[in-house]
């Protein structure tokens, strides 16, 4: 999309994301615009499916997080807002008035981005938080060493006085969730903030929540899914919105407390980029 280059004043960066999303398959770059004048005969639509909506999702999410070359913030930053403008370029010029619904979609996904892909960069370079590295020291490696400040109050706010060394690890499970609910302590006027904020999840079924149709993955019928509970320190947590995706390892301990290691955490719209090739 050559006028949507010209018209617009790219950096090497926003330069860079724009060519990576099309190469991505977010635009047939030989699709004319038929407001232009200047195309010639040779301008005809090709004869290719383009899927606006997952392309816009697996690319701001599984995609953008999971890939080594997007390490930068701001390059997460620029994403969702060069895409979303690209996105509103093609529908106000009707360029494919044929994908107009599917457009919309995609648009729709690259606003909730530019809020949600950021805080979910944010949360995993934060991970893992304070409670949950110290809950991998004291139970996978069985050591006391290098412990995170604080770690004997962390463990007192969420296991009470049970003293650790009576807990044992019980069972340990990959699984993707989630976030349904963010519960805050409640707390005594004047007491200290709580260290940590426990988050309920619910478990996924991730080939169930495929779908061609993005709008119909909630509507689906499903079995009632499992909730279970973990801590995350709370400046780390803040970074979790509601229906966001999360995946890790998650270890049950004996007395019930649930931490992960490693947890990542991705956009409410979250598709994968390898789903086609399932």
């Amino acid at each position: 999309m050559e006028n949507f280059r010209k018209e617009r004043n790219f950096t090497t960066k926003s330069a860079q994301i724009l060519s990576t999303y099309f190469s991505y398959g977010g635009m047939d770059e030989h699709i004319t615009d038929p407001n232009n004048p200047r195309n010639d005969s040779k301008g005809t639509k090709e004869e290719k499916d383009i899927d606006f909506s997952f392309v816009a999702a697996s690319y701001l999410s599984s995609y953008i997080i999971n890939s080594s070359i997007w390490n930068d913030i701001t390059y997460v930053e620029m994403a969702p807002k060069i895409i979303a403008s690209f996105l509103k370029y093609v529908l106000a010029r009707r360029v494919v008035p044929e994908y107009q619904e599917d457009l919309e979609k995609a648009f729709a996904i690259a606003s909730l981005a530019k809020t949600e892909t950021p805080a979910c960069h944010r949360f995993n370079s934060k991970m893992p938080d304070d409670f949950n590295h110290a809950c991998s020291i004291l139970f996978c490696q069985g050591s006391s060493d290098h412990l995170p400040m604080n770690t004997n109050k962390m463990m007192k706010e969420v296991m009470g006085e049970i003293s650790t060394a009576h807990v044992t690890l019980k069972s340990k499970r990959f699984r993707h969730a989630r976030v349904v609910k963010k519960v805050e302590s409640t707390r005594e006027p004047g007491a200290e903030p709580a260290m940590t904020v426990e988050v309920v999840l619910e478990e996924m079924d991730i080939d169930n929540e495929k779908s061609d149709d993005l709008d119909q993955q909630e509507q689906k019928p499903k079995q009632e899914q499992e909730q279970w509970s973990i801590h995350i320190s709370s400046e780390t947590a803040a970074l979790l919105q509601l229906r966001m995706v999360v995946w890790g390892t998650f270890f049950t301990l004996s007395n019930g407390v649930v931490f992960a290691q490693p947890l990542v955490s991705l956009p409410t719209f979250y598709v994968s980029h390898f789903e086609d090739e399932a």
